[in-house]
């Protein structure tokens, strides 16, 4: 696997297609941005790319310059990173996997380095994913809010994921698809009030059209009641199966009890 790290690429210059194009250049893409408006375009964001490329994949032949450089390629008009990339802006690079050499898939797809502490180390996370075609329009959504949850942000990651059949899976195929999610993630600051109370709340309602749905193991703010609108029967079914497998909540804690309604919560 071989990761390159590019520049250049705005908001502005984002449609269905183009950020379809972009997701799908390599084996895996991420795009990052701090929502910190272009200096020179206050009214629009830059993204950086993150390109992992399995060459040894037959679907992979095609070369990253002329994903760059041909008219019509997804990463036009970008421009490679000429030192090494944190996706925390301006933060020492030491632990993030290298960059530019080709390397085991174990030392390449992971973005840090396993002997040192991820991202900022001190931080929350949250998650939110909506399916694929919808992802252009929810970044959009999101730049009406970025004032609001800018000030607690550390990165927003975007990301494609592949649907699948699980129960309560927010990637599954009966929501999303054939053609998978994206992910929206944010890595926030370690102020947990005003994430969950001003910036979250921000980013649900901004994502609702879309019918998002969170990581159920980051932080979200939204309640029961709009769980059951996005998981409709499967929620019901979870819990059936809870009660028959475990009748006495031994495995159930206080936040499965609140937030899914098991065991008669």
């Amino acid at each position: 696997v071989l990761q390159r790290c590019f520049d250049g690429l705005h908001l502005s210059a984002i449609c269905p297609a183009r950020l379809d194009e972009v997701l799908g250049a390599a084996y895996s893409v991420s795009l990052f941005t701090d929502w910190q408006p272009v200096p020179e375009r206050t009214s629009d964001f830059e993204f950086r790319i993150w390109v992992k490329q399995r060459l040894s994949h037959e679907a992979e032949t095609e070369s990253i310059e002329g994903l760059v450089q041909e008219p019509g390629g997804p990463l036009r008009g970008c421009v490679e990173c000429s030192t090494k990339q944190h996706p925390l802006k301006g933060v020492d690079p030491v632990a993030c996997t290298d960059q530019g050499s080709l390397g085991p898939w174990y030392e390449r797809l992971p973005h840090f380095r396993m002997q040192f502490t991820p991202s900022a180390g001190e931080e929350l996370q949250s998650e939110y994913f909506v399916a694929r075609e919808h992802a252009a329009e929810g970044l959009h959504a999101l730049k009406e809010c970025s004032d609001v949850f800018r000030p607690y942000l550390l990165a927003n990651e975007v990301r494609a994921i592949a649907a699948d059949s699980l129960l309560l899976s927010p990637n599954r195929d009966t929501y999303v698809g054939a053609n998978g999610s994206v992910g929206f993630h944010f890595t926030w600051k370690l102020d947990q009030e005003n994430v969950m109370t001003v910036a979250l709340p921000a980013i649900e309602k901004a994502l609702e059209p879309f019918g998002a749905r969170p990581h159920w193991g980051k932080l979200f703010a939204m309640g029961q009641d709009k769980l059951e609108v996005l998981y409709g029967d499967s929620l019901s079914e979870f819990r059936e199966l809870a009660k028959r497998n475990d009748p006495e909540g031994k495995f159930c804690n206080q936040w499965a009890c609140e937030t899914l309604n098991t065991h008669g919560a």
